[in-house]
């Protein structure tokens, strides 16, 4: 079956001679969270021992050293025989497409130069955002910020930044703790992105609210309060924060 035509594949499905099998990966997962959901795929051919590792970039021909955000979150079919590789190869592909389809949609005037960097925003939004119709906002106080030389100060991308094993809530010395994701201690964009967004993120990243807004607080509800002050903001962390 390893060896079998696509065309010849799609045939033996249609016949009900193969079993076809399923993967979904989830908008906002990164790949320690994909890794574990192929690990439990006891019939897709493992070749790649970590999905994180930079030879799968290599494997897959990605441009980018690390393949993070790469994967466009969508249900993914295989069958018996086909291995890791094949399936990340068609998530990469779909992601390449896409991102590219959407490049061309920007708006004008925005604060990144290329669709890499919007790939990295869009990632920063799906984290953000509890709701779609939010994402549009999120990115433009992201855009207000970037373009007025203010830090992001993004949570997700500190989270992302302490790795895998960083459980419970973010404290001061989390903020604290520099690395190549945390922009907190960093001005600009991360060095890459810290999930993989869907098309909704992908779309607001490329197309921001035009606002003055350059602050929102989690209400604790899903929505978020936004704020064109640090005065306005500060009195909304008085009043969300638990």
């Amino acid at each position: 079956m390893a060896n079998a035509s696509p065309a010849r594949i799609l045939g033996q499905v249609g016949r009900g001679e193969v079993h076809q099998r399923k993967v979904t990966i989830i908008e906002g997962w990164n790949l320690w969270d994909l890794q574990t959901r192929l690990n439990q795929e006891n019939v897709l051919l493992s070749t790649i021992a970590d999905v994180t590792d930079s030879k799968a970039s290599i494997r897959l021909s990605l441009s980018h050293g690390s393949p993070e955000g790469l994967f466009f979150p969508d249900t993914y079919f295989y069958v018996r025989g086909e291995t890791d590789i094949d399936l990340l190869g068609k998530a990469a592909r779909k992601m390449s497409h896409e991102l590219d389809a959407i490049w061309e949609e920007r708006g004008p005037s925005l604060a990144i130069q290329d669709s890499y960097q919007a790939l990295i925003l869009a990632s920063i939004i799906q984290k953000e955002a509890m709701r779609v119709n939010e994402m549009p906002r999120i990115s433009g106080v992201f855009h207000n910020r970037l373009n007025r030389g203010m830090r992001l100060q993004a949570d997700p991308t500190v989270i992302y930044g302490l790795g895998p094993e960083f459980e419970g809530r973010l404290k001061r010395r989390h903020l604290r703790a520099d690395t190549p994701y945390n922009t907190y201690t960093r001005s600009g964009l991360p060095i890459g992105p810290i999930a993989m967004p869907g098309r909704a993120a992908l779309m607001a990243a490329v197309n921001p609210l035009k606002s003055k807004e350059l602050y929102f607080m989690a209400r604790g509800d899903g929505t978020h309060q936004f704020s064109e002050t640090l005065k306005d903001h500060n009195i909304a962390v008085q009043r969300y924060r638990n």
